[in-house]
């Protein structure tokens, strides 16, 4: 007897299996493309939020040339896009590329944020930030130290990824030409006719005198006369330095006035009119003012310099002021700019641009020259990032 197998269902089963295997690996392939496109989006946001946190370092640094953090002036605990203080970055200047017609998509319709916040680089985070209460988010929001540089932390969220970055910024300080002279005015006058040194152009302690110096010019040099009204033989300006005629300018270009004026509101020193204090490294007065002042100012290890652009400045019977005092003398009298009345004392240098004049009192020594006063003429440039300071600090 013969045995047939029947084998009418094999066909079947062949197909199942490799109806199986292809389901299998259709499956297998789905999931990976699936899992490669959520990581390109992913990857997407977290460039998305980088850049979101590099727009808004650039913006609070370029903020920072205008508005530099001091202490009467300090940078608030943390600005974001909600804030509306002048002292933070527009935020409208830092989100204008990622809002409106052609943004990126992850910034059309979603959620997404950004902070940023300043420290000084005080020790023990001079050179390196740690972002923690006790390093260098544990330091006050502006230079402390007085070196003009901070650390600047930002960061973006974008569809809840953070992206933070940090840069130590300085500040660039610029030296202007100022005449080193004790006076620079249109002239120089005194009250006084006794035998006493109203004006020391050595300076105390003595080192080598310092030019008095007046742009006018009386023929035939006989003193005192409208240029230098003082009691030459009577020793009233020590070493007598002297020079008439001088043809230097003025002390600061309009330029450069307006480079101190930056820098004063950089400082938060920048007055419409006179302040109770003439203390301060900087101060400026834009006036039209009248200012008066009483009391001291300052220290010989430690001078300031005051701006009078439009008016005019005196000093009282009681007023110490260490520093250099400077009057533009916008308003172009060809009065008296610059006081020392009675006891007061100038311990620095005085300048009066155009033919503004400069009295000084009549106790003795009323002026004495400090050539420190001068290191104070600075203003500030650009603001820079230092090198390798830059960096990521959180990533996910």
């Amino acid at each position: 007897m013969r045995l047939r197998t029947d084998e009418s269902g094999f066909a079947i089963v062949v197909s199942m299996m490799a109806l199986v295997i292809m389901l299998s690996l259709g499956l297998a392939a789905y999931a990976f493309v699936g899992g490669q496109t959520n990581q390109s989006g992913q990857e997407r946001v977290r460039e998305s939020a980088f850049n979101l946190a590099e727009d808004v370092l650039d913006a609070t640094v370029a903020h920072l040339e205008t508005h530099w953090p001091t202490a009467g002036s300090q940078y608030p605990s943390s600005c974001t896009q909600a804030s509306t203080s002048t002292s933070c970055p527009s935020p409208t200047g830092v989100t204008g590329a990622f809002t409106g017609t052609g943004a990126p998509v992850d910034f059309s319709g979603t959620t997404w944020s950004w902070t940023t916040e300043v420290h000084d680089n005080n020790a023990p985070t001079t050179t390196y930030y740690s972002d923690s209460a006790s390093g260098t988010r544990g330091q006050p929001g502006y230079d402390a130290n007085g070196d003009a540089a901070v650390w600047v932390r930002s960061q973006g969220v974008v569809r809840g990824r953070p992206r933070t970055l940090v840069a130590l910024v300085k500040v660039q300080q610029i030296r202007t030409n100022f005449p080193q002279n004790v006076i620079t005015a249109g002239y120089f006058q005194t009250g006084n006719n006794g035998k006493k040194v109203m004006v020391n152009t050595a300076g105390d302690p003595a080192g080598s005198p310092a030019t008095l110096a007046v742009r006018c010019n009386v023929s035939g040099q006989t003193y005192p006369n409208a240029c230098l009204n003082y009691q030459p033989t009577k020793g009233q300006v020590s070493p007598d330095t002297k020079q008439d005629g001088y043809a230097g300018g003025n002390a600061l270009s309009s330029a450069d006035l307006d480079l101190m004026r930056q820098r004063a509101q950089a400082l938060g020193t920048y007055y419409t009119s006179c302040p109770g204090s003439a203390a301060g490294v900087m101060v400026f007065v834009e006036g039209p003012a009248t200012c008066s002042y009483n009391g001291t100012y300052n220290s010989a290890t430690a001078p300031g310099f005051i701006i009078v652009a439009n008016g005019t400045i005196s000093f009282g019977s009681t007023a110490a002021y260490h520093g250099l005092v400077y009057a533009a003398n916008l308003q172009g009298t060809n009065g008296i700019v610059v006081a020392i009345n009675a006891n007061g004392q100038v311990v620095g240098g005085v300048a009066v641009d155009g033919a503004g004049g400069v009295s000084v009192g009549n106790s003795g020594n009323n002026l004495v020259y400090n050539r420190n006063v001068f290191s104070n003429v600075i203003a500030n440039g650009f603001i820079s990032q230092i090198q390798n300071s830059w960096r990521e600090i959180a990533a996910s």
